[in-house]
């Protein structure tokens, strides 16, 4: 069970963004070091706002392990609305933030908190831009969305640490890593 974020909607198609290991369960296993071919991917259902269930395909995952992926999904209903997004984010520690996810299945919930630090991790090749976060991200909420007080997609919740040893201690990939990794056959570039 996971979340995801509406990137875009066209011709009764929604593209959505989520984690890696929401919809790949051989993730954990190997860190995501192997890529998996796209059609070998478990099938899997999307809930959205306003409509059932509707089956979805896997167009593409991050490369060397990094925990991103996207999925393609009918959209029948006109509730579901895309997420607005800056190219080049205004990211200050201690601006107000939120996330929306679905924290164990209980359905969208919106948590708040800060921005609490911009992180750097070495992924392979790549340098993965972290945003830590004290808004609440529980199992369920990966995949979700951390926006920007405007309500500006900024991050994809991702992890948190252990609540037995820290709270408020929650990450999320930066939006503009995905704009940064993601091919251009799904609309997105380094420059977008």
């Amino acid at each position: 069970i996971g979340s995801g974020v509406v990137l875009r909607i066209h011709d009764g198609f929604g593209l959505l963004v989520t984690n890696r290991h929401v919809i790949d369960p051989k993730f954990a296993e190997d860190n995501g070091a192997a890529s998996p071919a796209l059609y070998q991917l478990s099938p899997l259902d999307v809930k959205l706002i306003g409509q059932p269930a509707r089956p979805a395909t896997v167009v593409w995952v991050a490369p060397d392990g990094i925990d991103l992926a996207l999925i393609r999904v009918p959209i029948s209903s006109t509730e579901p609305q895309a997420a607005e997004w800056d190219a080049v984010p205004q990211l200050t520690i201690g601006d107000d933030v939120f996330a929306v996810g679905n924290p164990h299945g209980l359905g969208w919930t919106l948590t708040r908190g800060s921005l609490s630090q911009l992180r750097l991790n070495n992924i392979g090749r790549h340098e993965l831009k972290v945003i830590q976060t004290s808004a609440a991200i529980n199992p369920g909420n990966s995949g979700g969305g951390l926006y920007d007080k405007s309500g500006r997609l900024i991050g994809i919740n991702t992890w948190t640490k252990d609540k037995r040893m820290a709270e408020g201690l929650s990450f999320a990939i930066t939006f503009t890593t995905l704009l940064e990794l993601a091919p251009a056959e799904h609309g997105f570039s380094k420059g977008f």
